[in-house]
């Protein structure tokens, strides 16, 4: 009777701990994915913040080409008015040399 009773002890002694190394391993396998789940996030930041910047910097270029292209556009049509402007002169002083 005594024997069967250490038995029994010592048989729900070993079911303790397995159930207790089974529930350690469980937290640890959660802990492990929870770790790879952070990382990956972090990654996806990461690259979300790289899509963004690279974004933005064509935008800029983008924008720089368009703000030189019209201060071409621009110098160019103040050069053709300041020559017709030159010219118109240049008639009207003629015509007044002449009269």
């Amino acid at each position: 009777m005594i024997k069967e009773e250490l038995d029994r002890q010592v048989a729900a002694k070993k079911a303790r701990e397995e159930a207790d190394k089974q529930e350690n391993q469980l937290y640890n396998e959660m802990w492990e994915e929870h770790g790879k789940l952070l990382e990956e996030r972090e990654k996806e930041k990461q690259q979300a913040i790289h899509a963004k910047i690279i974004n933005d910097k064509n935008s800029r270029d983008v924008q720089l080409r368009e703000e030189q292209r019209k201060k071409k556009t621009d110098t160019k049509e103040n050069y053709n008015l300041e020559k017709e402007y030159i010219d118109r002169l240049k008639s009207e002083m003629e015509q007044e040399r002449m009269t």
